[in-house]
């Protein structure tokens, strides 16, 4: 169990930073997909706290058959998008629902720091790939979706499709387990930002 299972709350900050996000993906990578857009949010979250020692939603991913999945955002678009129509649309195709930003609508920078932004073109550069080999990379040995799966006994029925979903929570502050000091940075930093949720 990590410190960070919590339950997201969208605030009008997570979707104004959420939505901007899918539209600065959409506008650089073009139509996605509900599974690419999932591990790229993984992605994005995963680097911000290597990187930054910072959380760049704070959202909570649990472990999937098909790697790590922020339910939230999961639910979010299979039913809509609804919190986020603001900023994306879907559109129905033989391959399934794909998603592209709103006709017209820019990408506001305002929520974001320089670095976010340079993180967020670093990942559009080496991320553009199909959803299967996006989950190829969050199925890799050393993501924290395989280690916790590993040490819950549940990899094997997961890779062998024999579970589909659980509630195992990712604790993505184990990518800081050999940076104590920037581990305690990042713990403090999420527990404000709970704090502050929790206050709205």
């Amino acid at each position: 169990m990590g410190f960070n299972q919590h339950t997201v709350k969208f605030t009008d900050e997570l979707k104004s930073k959420l939505g901007n996000t899918l539209v600065f993906l959409t506008d650089r990578l073009g139509w996605l997909n509900k599974t690419q857009i999932l591990k790229l949010v993984y992605i994005i979250e995963k680097l911000s706290v290597k990187k930054l020692a910072n959380p760049f939603f704070n959202l909570n991913f649990e472990v999937w058959q098909y790697g790590p999945v922020s339910v939230d955002l999961y639910n979010e678009l299979s039913d809509g998008p609804e919190l986020l129509q603001e900023y994306i649309r879907a559109t129905h195709q033989p391959e399934g629902i794909l998603f592209n930003k709103l006709q017209g609508i820019a990408f506001d920078d305002s929520e974001f720091s320089d670095t976010e932004i340079q993180l967020l073109e670093n990942v559009c550069k080496n991320f553009n790939a199909s959803a299967s080999k996006l989950v190829e990379i969050t199925h890799d040995a050393n993501d924290l979706w395989v280690k916790t799966a590993e040490r819950n006994g549940i990899l094997s029925d997961l890779l062998s499709g024999k579970l589909k979903t659980t509630s195992y929570s990712i604790d993505l502050s184990e990518l800081l387990n050999e940076e104590p000091t920037r581990k305690e940075l990042y713990i403090e930093r999420v527990h404000s930002v709970e704090v502050l949720n929790n206050m709205k």
